[in-house]
């Protein structure tokens, strides 16, 4: 005759989705009017691609700064937000071209930087990487964070100079 014994750990750990069941979480913010937060977004990529049985790699760092400040929140909890990304920066690494390094509020000197065959322009593609950097724009939010309809630029220049989406 074959016993079954169940361990108090392994009991636990099946009877623990059923205990957890409970209770539901509401997962909403709860952020007040003229409340600012700051954050840093790191994104980053790397692949490693094989041309003809030679192995190349790239890689690609881009952080993003950024303000958020609550300026007003409705009855049905969509907040009114004012967006900053106040600086853009990183490095990107390219086979048979080296290292391009960019910052929207200390420019480097690319200069050294090798376009190699595909003929890259340096300083377009760093304005391209940090051109949304200092600009100001406002959005709608959800209580959960959903944007809301799109996103309106906020200053001097024109709307048809940068896309937000």
């Amino acid at each position: 005759m074959t016993r079954l014994s169940l361990s108090a750990i392994a009991l636990f750990s099946l009877t623990l989705p059923a205990i957890a069941q409970g209770e539901s979480h509401d997962l909403s913010t709860t952020a007040k009017a003229e409340t600012e937060v700051w954050f840093l977004e790191i994104a980053k990529n790397s692949q490693t691609i094989d041309m003809a049985g030679q192995m190349m790699e790239t890689a690609q760092t881009v952080n993003r700064k950024f303000r958020i400040e609550i300026q007003s929140v409705g009855d049905d909890g969509v907040r009114q937000v004012e967006v900053e990304v106040f600086r853009i920066y990183g490095e990107m690494e390219l086979p048979m071209m080296g290292s391009l390094k960019f910052d929207s509020l200390n420019p480097i000197d690319n200069s050294d930087f090798d376009g190699g065959m595909m003929g890259l322009d340096v300083d377009e593609m760093t304005k391209s990487l940090t051109d949304i950097a200092g600009r100001k724009f406002m959005a709608k939010v959800d209580r959960f964070g959903r944007a809301k309809g799109m996103p309106k630029l906020l200053g001097d220049k024109e709307e048809a100079d940068i896309t937000l989406a």
